[in-house]
């Protein structure tokens, strides 16, 4: 009989460069397609943990997943590359959008594309950009999850690829964002994205206070959000504030908003969800022994 032992989630390539691509298929379980499910890690994350994420998606969905690994520099580090991963956000609306497809064309070495160059120069948003390109040239289906940082990787290969090939071919491309940092309009037109938050996970409320003061002080901003009063997020965005609030999206503890930000948090709360969006019948969250989950 088949049984959910922690070893089985320790199965497949244990990436080792940023941005590097490994396939995972859950050992012993049959899969209900053949279609992978794409998957960027967050902020502050290793590669066990990463591998075992992949791994544990694969069980849930009974599909294999390509992770791409979006390589921590230590929580230092990754906050810095956050905020260089920022700037593609002035490229969100449709008009801007078009005005920067064609400044593209008529000039191929102008700030639009300094611009691109700079958010491909994260390894891990260029990896995913090429794989996207990949799956799209033999029409097979682009279904990403991403969590945290890994959503700004994943918003700027879709600009990327989108200023490239036109907005409209981003329609082909299925985007689950879990604790996304990324404000709801600063996905490139034509994105097919499904946020999923927490009211209380205040690291996703720092872009929502940046984009409306202005960017402002960013240590006194860091700490103030440490240090978070629920006014503090309802101010950041108040319209998904109250419909977090009124569908009970929490969060698992209002008293440790940082805990509450982890993959496994909103895998516990969406993932019957995300297996019911992708057609399969997959796992519960809960089969997967909690002793696997407490050693990552």
């Amino acid at each position: 009989m088949f049984t959910t032992e922690c070893s089985h989630f320790e199965r497949g390539g244990l990436p080792i460069l940023d941005g590097e691509v490994n396939r995972y298929s859950f050992a012993g379980k049959g899969l209900c397609d053949m279609s992978s499910l794409v998957y960027v890690n967050g902020i502050n994350t290793s590669a066990h943990v990463h591998r075992f994420t992949c791994n544990a998606l694969s069980y849930l969905t009974s599909r294999p997943v390509q992770g791409v690994f979006n390589q921590s520099s230590g929580t230092a580090r990754d906050l810095i590359q956050c905020l260089g991963d920022m700037q593609g956000r002035r490229l969100s609306g449709l008009v801007e959008f078009q005005e920067a497809m064609e400044d593209l064309i008529r000039n191929p070495t102008g700030p639009t594309r300094h611009l691109l160059d700079q958010l491909l120069d994260n390894q891990a948003t260029a990896a995913l950009r090429k794989l996207i390109e990949s799956r799209l040239r033999y029409e097979l289906s682009v279904d990403v999850l991403a969590h945290s940082q890994g959503c700004y990787i994943v918003r700027n290969a879709l600009l990327a690829y989108g200023l490239e090939h036109g907005h409209r071919t981003l329609q082909k491309i299925r985007v689950w964002a879990l604790a996304p940092p990324v404000a709801w309009d600063e996905w490139p037109p034509g994105s097919r994205v499904t946020p999923r938050r927490f009211v209380f996970d205040v690291i996703q409320v720092v872009p929502f206070l940046l984009k409306r003061f202005g960017g402002g002080d960013i240590g006194t901003l860091a700490v103030a959000v440490r240090f978070y009063p629920v006014g503090l997020i309802a101010l950041a965005d108040p319209i998904d504030f109250l419909y977090d609030s009124l569908n009970g999206k929490w969060g698992p503890s209002w008293r440790n908003p940082l805990a509450n930000h982890g993959v496994r948090s909103y895998l516990d709360e969406y993932g019957k969800e995300l297996v019911h969006d992708l057609g399969c019948r997959g796992a519960a969250v809960a089969a997967i022994p909690g002793s696997c989950w407490d050693t990552k």
